[in-house]
């Protein structure tokens, strides 16, 4: 698989490009009255209202340094976990999130056998994946469809039932759908 490297803080997270569908640079954000604190805020991406999560504030509880290489990773969803369909934008089921994060600079061809168990379980936070140890350097694995509560792209596993962001990030996306939040 080909994974996109990030770093939160000091660490380094991969995640499975397969769903990114395009990595810009760290713009200006709408900040919505009484989101949750990991919710960085919501952009205008080519006619929709994208909610964009600070990976930063989520995982290490600072908010992502603003820097040229700190950039929003943007992820084609489907609204509810429904299957691909040939459609796009509003009403298709598919929905657009960005994770932002510090140090988006590289690609890395990674096989899956790569990730071992890190021995740690951590049923709070069951969105943070296995460690590789690849090329002198700690990667660990997140797991994006975990982390927004959805079914996995390679396995059979079923949405996560754990208390994870994903309960506000999916309320905010209905939200928007709704056109129940204002941006203005």
């Amino acid at each position: 698989m080909l994974t996109l490297l990030f770093s939160l803080g000091k660490d380094t997270f991969a995640v499975d490009s397969a769903r990114v569908v395009e990595v810009i640079p760290r713009i200006n954000l709408k900040k919505l009255a009484r989101s949750s604190a990991h919710i960085a805020g919501v952009f205008d991406y080519r006619g929709r209202i994208v909610p964009v999560v600070d990976l930063c504030r989520l995982i290490c509880g600072t908010d992502c340094k603003e820097s040229l290489s700190t950039r929003i990773i943007l992820f084609k969803i489907q609204n509810g976990g429904a299957s691909e369909s040939s459609g796009s934008g509003p009403g298709s089921g598919e929905e657009i999130i960005g994770l932002m994060a510090e140090k988006v600079t590289e690609t890395r061809k990674m096989s899956p056998d790569d990730f071992l168990l890190s021995g740690v379980r951590n049923e709070t936070h069951p969105y943070l994946g296995e460690v590789s140890t690849s090329k002198n350097d700690m990667i660990q694995f997140i797991r994006v469809e975990s982390l927004l509560g959805l079914p996995s792209l390679h396995t059979d596993q079923q949405a996560c039932t754990t208390e994870t962001p994903a309960s506000s990030i999916m309320a905010l996306i209905s939200s928007l759908n709704n056109n129940s939040v204002s941006t203005e």
